[in-house]
C-alpha cells in the first residue's frame, strides 16, 4: 500500500516531467533503470514508471484512440478479423515477455504491459463500445481507483481466509471483485453526502 499512496503522491511531479519531455519519458523510464543496473523487486517505485507515463501520455492523447477508431470503421475492416488479430499480437507478447525476461529480468513485466494496456483500450473502443459489455467495463472502471486501494487489505490482511476459501480462482477473483466494488459505491456515497466532491471540484477548477 506505500507503493500506491507514493504514486498518487508523486503524480504531479511526474505530470510536471511528462509535460516539460513528452511521450519520450516512457521509454526513458524504462531505459534508464536498466542502463543504471538498478536493483529492483516487485514493489520498486522505478519498476511501474513505465506503466504510469503510458498512462498519462494516454490521457492526453484520447485523439489516438478516438482516431483509430475512426480509421477502422472507415476501413470497414470485420470487427471479428480485429479480434483474432489482436489475441494473437496478445500471444506472441506474452512469449516475448517471457523471453525478454530471461535477459532483462523484472524490467521486462513493466514495459510489456505498458504497450498491452492501450491495446486492450484500442480494442474495446473498436469492437465492444456502446454494448453491454462496454456500459459494465465503463462502471467499473468509475470504480477501479477505489476498488485497487481497498483489495490488497481485504484479500491480504482482513479477510485472507474467506477471500481465498471459494476453491475456484475464478470464483475467488469474482468474490473480491464483488466486495471491493460494493465498498467502492460506499465510499463514493459517503464522499458526496460530505462535501468532498464539492470541494475536490471547487479546488481543481477554481
Amino acid at each position: 500500500m506505500s507503493l500506491a499512496i507514493i504514486i498518487v503522491l508523486a503524480f504531479p511531479i511526474l505530470f510536471f516531467c511528462y509535460r516539460h519531455i513528452g511521450g519520450t519519458i516512457i521509454i526513458l523510464s524504462w531505459i534508464l533503470p536498466i542502463a543504471l543496473k538498478l536493483p529492483i523487486k516487485g514493489d520498486d517505485f522505478y519498476r511501474y514508471l513505465p506503466c504510469i507515463f503510458m498512462g498519462i501520455w494516454m490521457a492526453d492523447n484520447n485523439y489516438i484512440v478516438a482516431k483509430y477508431n475512426e480509421w477502422f470503421t472507415e476501413k470497414g475492416m470485420r470487427k471479428e478479423l480485429f479480434v483474432c488479430l489482436g489475441a494473437i499480437i496478445i500471444v506472441l507478447m506474452a512469449f516475448i515477455s517471457a523471453y525478454s525476461r530471461k535477459v532483462l529480468g523484472d524490467f521486462s513485466v513493466p514495459a510489456f504491459n505498458a504497450i498491452l494496456a492501450p491495446m486492450i483500450v484500442i480494442w474495446a473502443f473498436s469492437v465492444i463500445e456502446g454494448g453491454c459489455l462496454w456500459r459494465g467495463l465503463e462502471f467499473l472502471g468509475r470504480h477501479s481507483m477505489n476498488m485497487f486501494m481497498t483489495h490488497t487489505f481485504l484479500r491480504a490482511y482482513w479477510y485472507h481466509d474467506f477471500i481465498y476459501g471459494f476453491k475456484y480462482a475464478w470464483l475467488d477473483t469474482l468474490v473480491l471483485l464483488v466486495i471491493t466494488l460494493l465498498l467502492s459505491i460506499l465510499i463514493e456515497g459517503v464522499k458526496s453526502l460530505s462535501g468532498y466532491n464539492r470541494l475536490v471540484n471547487r479546488k481543481l477548477f477554481s
